[in-house]
Protein backbone atom coordinates (compact mmCIF):
# COMPACT_ATOMS: atom_id res chain seq x y z
CA UNK A 1 0.00 0.00 0.00
CA UNK A 2 2.79 2.11 0.96
CA UNK A 3 4.57 2.14 -2.76
CA UNK A 4 1.16 2.55 -4.37
CA UNK A 5 0.12 5.52 -2.23
CA UNK A 6 3.36 6.93 -3.39
CA UNK A 7 2.67 6.41 -6.82
CA UNK A 8 -0.99 8.42 -6.18
CA UNK A 9 0.97 11.03 -4.94
CA UNK A 10 3.19 11.85 -7.78
CA UNK A 11 0.52 10.93 -10.26
CA UNK A 12 -1.53 13.97 -8.24
CA UNK A 13 1.23 16.46 -8.15
CA UNK A 14 2.35 15.79 -11.75
CA UNK A 15 -1.07 16.43 -13.00
CA UNK A 16 -1.22 19.74 -10.59
CA UNK A 17 2.44 20.48 -12.91
CA UNK A 18 0.95 20.31 -15.88
CA UNK A 19 -2.67 21.57 -15.19
CA UNK A 20 -1.03 25.06 -14.24
CA UNK A 21 1.81 25.10 -16.73
CA UNK A 22 -1.17 24.62 -19.59
CA UNK A 23 -3.67 26.85 -17.82
CA UNK A 24 -5.63 28.79 -20.04
CA UNK A 25 -4.93 32.82 -20.22
CA UNK A 26 -8.47 33.45 -19.23
CA UNK A 27 -7.53 32.13 -15.45
CA UNK A 28 -4.91 35.14 -14.42
CA UNK A 29 -7.45 37.85 -16.05
CA UNK A 30 -9.02 38.93 -13.16
CA UNK A 31 -5.74 39.91 -11.30
CA UNK A 32 -4.80 42.08 -14.72
CA UNK A 33 -8.27 43.84 -14.25
CA UNK A 34 -7.63 44.59 -11.07
CA UNK A 35 -3.96 46.38 -11.93
CA UNK A 36 -5.67 48.07 -15.13
CA UNK A 37 -8.84 49.43 -12.66
CA UNK A 38 -6.29 50.46 -10.01
CA UNK A 39 -4.23 51.95 -12.60
CA UNK A 40 -7.04 54.25 -14.29
CA UNK A 41 -8.74 55.21 -10.76
CA UNK A 42 -4.90 56.79 -9.87
CA UNK A 43 -5.16 58.39 -13.57
CA UNK A 44 -8.32 59.53 -12.45
CA UNK A 45 -7.35 60.95 -9.06
CA UNK A 46 -4.32 62.73 -10.84
CA UNK A 47 -6.41 64.52 -13.25
CA UNK A 48 -9.20 65.76 -10.77
CA UNK A 49 -5.74 66.92 -8.60
CA UNK A 50 -4.59 68.97 -11.54
CA UNK A 51 -8.11 70.01 -12.39
CA UNK A 52 -8.64 71.35 -8.71
CA UNK A 53 -4.80 72.96 -8.29
CA UNK A 54 -6.07 74.72 -12.15
CA UNK A 55 -9.04 76.04 -10.83
CA UNK A 56 -7.18 77.18 -7.83
CA UNK A 57 -5.04 78.63 -9.61
CA UNK A 58 -7.17 80.98 -11.76
CA UNK A 59 -9.26 81.85 -8.82
CA UNK A 60 -5.61 83.14 -7.51
CA UNK A 61 -4.75 84.93 -10.40
CA UNK A 62 -8.21 86.51 -11.03
CA UNK A 63 -7.77 87.71 -6.88
CA UNK A 64 -4.88 89.74 -8.45
CA UNK A 65 -7.01 91.54 -11.01
CA UNK A 66 -5.83 94.56 -9.48
CA UNK A 67 -2.45 94.14 -10.60
CA UNK A 68 -3.46 93.42 -14.43
CA UNK A 69 -3.56 89.76 -13.90
CA UNK A 70 -6.85 90.44 -16.03
CA UNK A 71 -5.63 92.46 -18.15
CA UNK A 72 -3.22 91.00 -20.43
CA UNK A 73 -5.08 89.99 -23.46
CA UNK A 74 -6.00 92.66 -26.51
CA UNK A 75 -7.99 95.82 -26.33
CA UNK A 76 -9.81 96.27 -30.02
CA UNK A 77 -6.45 97.20 -32.85
CA UNK A 78 -6.05 100.33 -34.79
CA UNK A 79 -4.37 100.35 -37.81
CA UNK A 80 -4.40 102.19 -41.51
CA UNK A 81 -6.72 99.76 -43.86
CA UNK A 82 -5.57 96.79 -45.96
CA UNK A 83 -6.26 98.64 -49.19
CA UNK A 84 -4.47 102.15 -48.49
CA UNK A 85 -1.48 100.12 -47.16
CA UNK A 86 -1.00 98.20 -50.61
CA UNK A 87 -1.85 101.09 -52.11
CA UNK A 88 1.18 103.25 -50.49
CA UNK A 89 3.45 100.05 -51.05
CA UNK A 90 2.54 100.52 -54.33
CA UNK A 91 3.05 104.58 -54.80
CA UNK A 92 4.60 105.38 -57.97
CA UNK A 93 6.60 107.85 -55.82
CA UNK A 94 7.34 105.27 -53.40
CA UNK A 95 8.66 102.77 -55.99
CA UNK A 96 11.20 105.58 -58.17
CA UNK A 97 12.69 106.73 -54.78
CA UNK A 98 13.21 102.88 -53.83
CA UNK A 99 16.57 102.95 -55.14
CA UNK A 100 17.82 105.68 -52.55
CA UNK A 101 20.00 104.36 -49.89
CA UNK A 102 18.34 105.89 -47.55
CA UNK A 103 14.56 105.80 -45.90
CA UNK A 104 12.56 108.98 -44.65
CA UNK A 105 9.54 109.48 -43.30
CA UNK A 106 7.68 112.80 -42.62
CA UNK A 107 7.96 113.40 -38.92
CA UNK A 108 6.42 115.64 -36.62
CA UNK A 109 7.65 119.04 -34.84
CA UNK A 110 10.85 118.08 -31.86
CA UNK A 111 8.93 119.53 -28.83
CA UNK A 112 11.23 118.85 -25.58
CA UNK A 113 10.36 115.17 -24.00
CA UNK A 114 8.77 116.39 -20.82
CA UNK A 115 7.89 120.42 -21.64
CA UNK A 116 4.54 121.65 -20.90
CA UNK A 117 3.07 118.51 -22.46
CA UNK A 118 -0.57 119.04 -22.53
CA UNK A 119 -1.69 115.07 -21.86
CA UNK A 120 0.51 114.55 -18.61
CA UNK A 121 -0.72 110.77 -19.23
CA UNK A 122 1.45 110.48 -21.61
CA UNK A 123 4.26 108.29 -20.05
CA UNK A 124 7.23 110.41 -19.97
CA UNK A 125 9.49 107.06 -20.80
CA UNK A 126 9.00 108.22 -24.93
CA UNK A 127 10.61 111.49 -25.92
CA UNK A 128 10.17 113.11 -29.41
CA UNK A 129 11.64 113.73 -32.44
CA UNK A 130 11.26 115.27 -35.73
CA UNK A 131 13.60 115.46 -39.41
CA UNK A 132 13.62 116.42 -42.46
CA UNK A 133 10.42 117.53 -44.15
CA UNK A 134 11.28 115.16 -47.50
CA UNK A 135 10.03 111.47 -46.79
CA UNK A 136 9.61 78.30 -16.15
CA UNK A 137 9.76 78.21 -18.34
CA UNK A 138 9.33 77.37 -21.71
CA UNK A 139 10.77 79.22 -24.55
CA UNK A 140 8.18 80.11 -27.40
CA UNK A 141 8.76 81.74 -31.08
CA UNK A 142 5.57 82.80 -32.39
CA UNK A 143 4.57 81.26 -35.66
CA UNK A 144 1.07 80.98 -37.29
CA UNK A 145 0.42 77.54 -34.91
CA UNK A 146 1.10 79.61 -31.55
CA UNK A 147 -1.06 82.72 -33.12
CA UNK A 148 -4.14 80.10 -33.74
CA UNK A 149 -3.98 78.88 -29.88
CA UNK A 150 -3.95 82.42 -28.60
CA UNK A 151 -6.35 82.74 -30.45
CA UNK A 152 -8.59 79.77 -29.42
CA UNK A 153 -7.51 80.43 -26.09
CA UNK A 154 -8.89 83.99 -26.21
CA UNK A 155 -12.10 83.08 -27.72
CA UNK A 156 -12.34 80.20 -25.25
CA UNK A 157 -12.25 82.88 -22.57
CA UNK A 158 -14.57 85.18 -23.87
CA UNK A 159 -17.17 83.92 -20.81
CA UNK A 160 -14.69 85.02 -18.08
CA UNK A 161 -16.85 87.44 -15.94
CA UNK A 162 -16.44 91.39 -16.48
CA UNK A 163 -14.01 93.24 -14.03
CA UNK A 164 -16.08 94.28 -11.02
CA UNK A 165 -16.65 97.82 -10.48
CA UNK A 166 -14.71 98.38 -7.22
CA UNK A 167 -11.56 96.19 -8.38
CA UNK A 168 -11.66 98.63 -11.85
CA UNK A 169 -11.63 101.58 -9.31
CA UNK A 170 -8.71 99.95 -7.63
CA UNK A 171 -7.09 99.16 -10.68
CA UNK A 172 -7.55 102.91 -11.64
CA UNK A 173 -6.17 104.55 -8.51
CA UNK A 174 -2.77 102.19 -8.70
CA UNK A 175 -2.05 103.52 -12.15
CA UNK A 176 -3.17 107.27 -11.48
CA UNK A 177 0.52 108.23 -9.99
CA UNK A 178 1.93 106.80 -13.34
CA UNK A 179 2.64 110.93 -14.30
CA UNK A 180 4.98 111.04 -11.66
CA UNK A 181 6.94 107.88 -13.29
CA UNK A 182 9.66 108.89 -14.80
CA UNK A 183 12.66 107.82 -17.22
CA UNK A 184 15.62 105.88 -16.21
CA UNK A 185 18.48 107.43 -15.97
CA UNK A 186 22.62 106.50 -16.00
CA UNK A 187 23.82 106.52 -12.23
CA UNK A 188 27.93 105.61 -11.36
CA UNK A 189 26.74 102.96 -9.00
CA UNK A 190 25.18 100.98 -12.40
CA UNK A 191 26.56 98.79 -14.95
CA UNK A 192 27.37 101.10 -17.71
CA UNK A 193 25.14 102.01 -20.77
CA UNK A 194 27.15 100.58 -23.70
CA UNK A 195 26.69 101.77 -27.35
CA UNK A 196 26.61 98.09 -29.92
CA UNK A 197 25.93 97.63 -32.92
CA UNK A 198 22.66 97.48 -35.39
CA UNK A 199 20.41 94.41 -34.39
CA UNK A 200 17.97 92.56 -36.89
CA UNK A 201 15.59 91.83 -33.83
CA UNK A 202 15.61 95.57 -32.10
CA UNK A 203 14.90 98.86 -33.27
CA UNK A 204 14.35 102.25 -33.25
CA UNK A 205 10.34 103.25 -33.16
CA UNK A 206 9.06 106.62 -34.59
CA UNK A 207 5.78 106.98 -33.25
CA UNK A 208 4.04 109.84 -35.30
CA UNK A 209 0.88 110.89 -32.71
CA UNK A 210 -2.69 112.70 -33.31
CA UNK A 211 -0.73 116.48 -32.52
CA UNK A 212 1.82 116.46 -35.10
CA UNK A 213 4.60 115.16 -32.53
CA UNK A 214 6.90 112.26 -32.99
CA UNK A 215 7.89 110.12 -30.04
CA UNK A 216 11.10 107.97 -29.64
CA UNK A 217 10.59 104.54 -28.33
CA UNK A 218 11.98 100.79 -29.12
CA UNK A 219 10.61 97.75 -30.51
CA UNK A 220 11.76 93.93 -31.05
CA UNK A 221 10.62 91.17 -33.74
CA UNK A 222 8.68 88.40 -32.13
CA UNK A 223 7.44 87.42 -36.10
CA UNK A 224 8.98 89.06 -38.98
CA UNK A 225 5.91 91.75 -39.51
CA UNK A 226 5.40 92.12 -35.15
CA UNK A 227 7.21 93.87 -32.94
CA UNK A 228 6.94 94.29 -29.48
CA UNK A 229 6.68 98.13 -27.46
CA UNK A 230 5.54 99.30 -24.86
CA UNK A 231 1.91 100.60 -24.79
CA UNK A 232 2.35 103.78 -23.63
CA UNK A 233 4.46 104.52 -27.43
CA UNK A 234 0.92 104.22 -29.06
CA UNK A 235 -1.93 104.92 -26.48
CA UNK A 236 -2.71 106.86 -23.56
CA UNK A 237 -5.98 107.70 -21.16
CA UNK A 238 -7.97 110.36 -23.23
CA UNK A 239 -9.68 112.15 -19.96
CA UNK A 240 -7.40 110.73 -17.38
CA UNK A 241 -10.18 108.80 -16.30
CA UNK A 242 -10.70 104.74 -16.50
CA UNK A 243 -12.38 103.84 -19.92
CA UNK A 244 -11.08 106.34 -21.91
CA UNK A 245 -8.25 105.10 -23.90
CA UNK A 246 -7.23 106.32 -27.39
CA UNK A 247 -4.44 105.39 -29.46
CA UNK A 248 -2.74 108.71 -30.34
CA UNK A 249 -1.45 107.21 -34.13
CA UNK A 250 -1.57 109.40 -36.86
CA UNK A 251 -3.35 106.87 -39.06
CA UNK A 252 -2.18 109.08 -42.25
CA UNK A 253 1.42 108.49 -41.45
CA UNK A 254 1.70 106.39 -38.74
CA UNK A 255 5.65 106.21 -38.12
CA UNK A 256 7.96 103.64 -38.92
CA UNK A 257 11.03 101.16 -37.40
CA UNK A 258 14.24 101.35 -38.42
CA UNK A 259 17.14 99.12 -37.07
CA UNK A 260 20.64 100.53 -39.28
CA UNK A 261 21.17 104.23 -39.69
CA UNK A 262 23.02 106.17 -41.81
CA UNK A 263 26.37 107.55 -40.38
CA UNK A 264 25.49 111.42 -38.83
CA UNK A 265 26.67 114.11 -41.55
CA UNK A 266 28.33 117.25 -41.29
CA UNK A 267 25.96 120.00 -40.00
CA UNK A 268 23.43 118.36 -39.77
CA UNK A 269 21.77 116.94 -36.13
CA UNK A 270 20.82 112.92 -36.25
CA UNK A 271 18.40 113.30 -33.04
CA UNK A 272 16.20 115.57 -35.88
CA UNK A 273 16.81 114.16 -38.85
CA UNK A 274 17.61 110.29 -38.87
CA UNK A 275 18.89 108.48 -41.74
CA UNK A 276 17.67 104.93 -41.99
CA UNK A 277 19.31 102.38 -44.50
CA UNK A 278 16.03 101.65 -46.60
CA UNK A 279 16.34 97.84 -46.35
CA UNK A 280 16.84 98.17 -42.65
CA UNK A 281 13.63 100.18 -42.52
CA UNK A 282 9.87 99.34 -42.11
CA UNK A 283 6.38 101.10 -42.12
CA UNK A 284 4.15 101.02 -39.22
CA UNK A 285 0.31 99.26 -40.73
CA UNK A 286 -1.43 97.97 -37.36
CA UNK A 287 -1.03 98.47 -33.49
CA UNK A 288 -2.93 97.42 -30.50
CA UNK A 289 -2.01 97.29 -26.80
CA UNK A 290 -3.80 95.26 -23.77
CA UNK A 291 -7.29 96.05 -22.18
CA UNK A 292 -5.64 96.53 -19.37
CA UNK A 293 -3.68 99.40 -20.35
CA UNK A 294 -5.80 101.05 -22.78
CA UNK A 295 -8.66 100.98 -20.02
CA UNK A 296 -6.88 102.35 -16.73
CA UNK A 297 -2.96 102.73 -18.07
CA UNK A 298 -1.83 99.48 -15.41
CA UNK A 299 1.92 99.15 -15.37
CA UNK A 300 1.12 95.72 -15.46
CA UNK A 301 0.23 95.66 -18.45
CA UNK A 302 2.26 98.41 -20.43
CA UNK A 303 2.73 96.79 -23.77
CA UNK A 304 1.61 96.88 -27.44
CA UNK A 305 2.26 95.49 -30.83
CA UNK A 306 2.76 96.61 -33.83
CA UNK A 307 2.71 95.88 -37.52
CA UNK A 308 4.60 96.59 -40.26
CA UNK A 309 5.42 96.44 -44.24
CA UNK A 310 8.42 96.89 -45.74
CA UNK A 311 9.45 100.61 -46.73
CA UNK A 312 11.01 99.07 -49.92
CA UNK A 313 8.45 97.94 -52.35
CA UNK A 314 10.63 96.11 -54.61
CA UNK A 315 10.80 92.42 -53.44
CA UNK A 316 13.79 90.93 -51.59
CA UNK A 317 15.14 94.49 -50.74
CA UNK A 318 14.64 94.47 -47.04
CA UNK A 319 16.76 92.40 -44.51
CA UNK A 320 15.26 89.35 -42.94
CA UNK A 321 14.21 90.57 -39.49
CA UNK A 322 15.37 87.92 -36.54
CA UNK A 323 12.38 87.21 -34.06
CA UNK A 324 13.02 87.45 -30.18
CA UNK A 325 11.85 83.99 -29.01
CA UNK A 326 9.70 84.21 -25.26
CA UNK A 327 9.26 83.03 -21.56
CA UNK A 328 6.86 83.75 -19.13
CA UNK A 329 7.35 83.80 -15.35
CA UNK A 330 5.12 82.51 -13.05
CA UNK A 331 3.42 85.29 -11.57
CA UNK A 332 2.52 83.69 -8.41
CA UNK A 333 6.39 83.11 -7.58
CA UNK A 334 9.43 85.47 -7.60
CA UNK A 335 11.53 86.30 -10.46
CA UNK A 336 14.87 84.22 -9.36
CA UNK A 337 18.47 85.86 -9.74
CA UNK A 338 19.49 85.58 -13.09
CA UNK A 339 21.63 87.31 -15.85
CA UNK A 340 19.84 90.45 -17.63
CA UNK A 341 20.48 91.83 -20.15
CA UNK A 342 18.31 95.15 -21.82
CA UNK A 343 18.66 96.71 -24.98
CA UNK A 344 17.14 99.58 -26.02
CA UNK A 345 17.70 102.85 -28.64
CA UNK A 346 17.86 105.54 -25.76
CA UNK A 347 16.54 110.16 -26.44
CA UNK A 348 18.20 112.20 -25.10
CA UNK A 349 16.66 114.33 -22.40
CA UNK A 350 18.51 117.26 -20.21
CA UNK A 351 15.86 115.96 -16.92
CA UNK A 352 17.23 112.35 -17.31
CA UNK A 353 20.48 112.25 -15.75
CA UNK A 354 23.59 111.48 -18.15
CA UNK A 355 21.30 111.46 -20.76
CA UNK A 356 21.87 114.60 -22.22
CA UNK A 357 24.55 113.32 -25.01
CA UNK A 358 23.22 109.65 -25.91
CA UNK A 359 23.72 108.81 -29.80
CA UNK A 360 19.82 108.37 -30.71
CA UNK A 361 20.96 106.56 -33.62
CA UNK A 362 22.34 103.77 -31.99
CA UNK A 363 21.63 100.99 -29.90
CA UNK A 364 22.88 100.80 -26.45
CA UNK A 365 23.03 97.93 -23.54
CA UNK A 366 23.53 97.19 -20.30
CA UNK A 367 23.51 93.63 -18.61
CA UNK A 368 23.99 92.45 -14.68
CA UNK A 369 23.45 89.55 -13.03
CA UNK A 370 20.93 90.97 -10.49
CA UNK A 371 17.05 89.75 -8.94
CA UNK A 372 14.40 92.80 -9.13
CA UNK A 373 14.10 94.56 -5.78
CA UNK A 374 12.50 93.64 -3.18
CA UNK A 375 8.52 93.78 -3.29
CA UNK A 376 8.44 93.68 -7.43
CA UNK A 377 8.11 91.10 -10.40
CA UNK A 378 5.84 89.40 -7.39
CA UNK A 379 1.49 89.17 -8.13
CA UNK A 380 1.35 90.85 -11.48
CA UNK A 381 3.61 93.47 -10.65
CA UNK A 382 6.40 94.81 -12.85
CA UNK A 383 10.29 94.04 -11.92
CA UNK A 384 11.88 97.05 -10.89
CA UNK A 385 15.78 96.52 -11.00
CA UNK A 386 18.66 98.80 -10.21
CA UNK A 387 19.84 98.98 -13.93
CA UNK A 388 20.22 102.45 -15.91
CA UNK A 389 18.39 103.49 -18.63
CA UNK A 390 17.28 106.75 -20.95
CA UNK A 391 14.37 108.28 -22.13
CA UNK A 392 13.17 106.43 -25.72
CA UNK A 393 14.20 102.93 -24.30
CA UNK A 394 10.27 102.42 -23.59
CA UNK A 395 9.64 99.23 -25.21
CA UNK A 396 12.77 97.66 -25.20
CA UNK A 397 13.39 94.06 -24.16
CA UNK A 398 14.74 92.42 -21.22
CA UNK A 399 16.67 89.00 -21.63
CA UNK A 400 17.60 86.48 -19.58
CA UNK A 401 20.93 85.17 -20.04
CA UNK A 402 22.43 87.55 -22.54
CA UNK A 403 21.43 88.87 -26.24
CA UNK A 404 20.58 85.07 -27.21
CA UNK A 405 18.27 84.53 -24.55
CA UNK A 406 15.03 84.34 -23.84
CA UNK A 407 12.81 87.85 -23.76
CA UNK A 408 10.49 88.09 -20.73
CA UNK A 409 10.05 91.62 -19.93
CA UNK A 410 9.68 94.98 -21.66
CA UNK A 411 10.96 98.23 -20.39
CA UNK A 412 8.44 100.50 -19.73
CA UNK A 413 9.33 103.04 -16.87
CA UNK A 414 12.01 104.22 -14.36
CA UNK A 415 13.74 106.97 -12.45
CA UNK A 416 15.15 110.30 -13.63
CA UNK A 417 17.05 110.72 -10.47
CA UNK A 418 20.38 108.55 -9.01
CA UNK A 419 19.55 107.06 -5.59
CA UNK A 420 22.26 105.63 -3.01
CA UNK A 421 21.78 102.44 -1.99
CA UNK A 422 22.85 100.75 1.51
CA UNK A 423 26.33 100.42 0.19
CA UNK A 424 25.89 104.41 -0.65
CA UNK A 425 26.35 103.59 -4.11
CA UNK A 426 24.39 105.32 -7.00
CA UNK A 427 21.83 103.60 -8.20
CA UNK A 428 19.53 104.07 -10.96
CA UNK A 429 15.79 101.70 -11.85
CA UNK A 430 14.49 100.72 -14.90
CA UNK A 431 11.28 99.17 -14.49
CA UNK A 432 9.75 95.88 -16.81
CA UNK A 433 6.36 94.96 -17.35
CA UNK A 434 6.43 91.09 -18.06
CA UNK A 435 5.26 88.68 -20.73
CA UNK A 436 2.88 86.30 -20.08
CA UNK A 437 2.13 83.85 -23.36
CA UNK A 438 -1.72 83.12 -23.00
CA UNK A 439 -4.42 85.51 -21.77
CA UNK A 440 -5.02 83.82 -18.24
CA UNK A 441 -1.56 84.94 -16.92
CA UNK A 442 -0.21 88.45 -15.99
CA UNK A 443 1.41 90.83 -17.58
CA UNK A 444 1.26 91.39 -21.70
CA UNK A 445 0.02 88.31 -23.06
CA UNK A 446 1.77 88.83 -26.48
CA UNK A 447 0.72 85.91 -28.46
CA UNK A 448 -2.46 87.46 -27.82
CA UNK A 449 -1.93 90.42 -29.23
CA UNK A 450 -0.71 89.23 -32.42
CA UNK A 451 -3.30 87.19 -32.65
CA UNK A 452 -6.00 90.25 -32.12
CA UNK A 453 -3.33 92.57 -35.32
CA UNK A 454 -3.65 89.28 -37.61
CA UNK A 455 -7.59 88.92 -37.44
CA UNK A 456 -7.83 92.72 -37.99
CA UNK A 457 -8.30 93.99 -41.21
CA UNK A 458 -7.66 97.79 -40.64
CA UNK A 459 -9.51 100.86 -39.83
CA UNK A 460 -8.95 104.05 -40.96
CA UNK A 461 -9.75 105.51 -37.61
CA UNK A 462 -7.05 104.98 -34.48
CA UNK A 463 -8.69 107.50 -32.41
CA UNK A 464 -11.67 105.41 -31.69
CA UNK A 465 -12.44 104.47 -28.31
CA UNK A 466 -11.65 100.50 -28.52
CA UNK A 467 -12.78 99.72 -24.77
CA UNK A 468 -13.36 95.90 -25.10
CA UNK A 469 -13.73 94.05 -22.20
CA UNK A 470 -13.27 90.92 -23.00
CA UNK A 471 -9.94 88.40 -24.05
CA UNK A 472 -9.41 88.83 -26.88
CA UNK A 473 -10.38 91.80 -27.90
CA UNK A 474 -12.38 91.98 -30.97
CA UNK A 475 -11.61 91.23 -34.15
CA UNK A 476 -12.22 94.98 -35.81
Amino acid sequence: MGCKTALILVALLSLVACTQQHAPAGATAPTHFRAARRHRRLLQQQQQQQQQQQHVRMRQLQALDVWGCEGSWAAAPGGITTAAAAGRAANPAAAAAAAAEEGYMQLGQLVPARAAHPRRERRPSSSSSSSSSSSSSSSVIITEASISTAAAAAAAALGAPAVAADTASSSSSSSSSSDEVKSASICSGDPPLTQTTPSRTLCRFFVNSLDSRTYLCSAWFVTPKHLVTAGHCISYLKNGETGSGIYDVNPANPGYVCCHFLPVRPGIDASSQPRCRKPWMWNVTKWVTTAGYFNSELEANDGAVIEVVPADPRPNMTVSAIPQRLMAYDPLKPIPRHRAYLDGYPGQAAFDSGCSSMNTTHRYFTEASLEPNLGTGILGLPAEYPLSGCVGQSGGRVVRGGPGGLAYGIQTYGSTACEPDEQRMLRGMTGVTQISLNSTQCGVCVPCLVAALERFNGSSNSSSNSSSNSRGGTAG
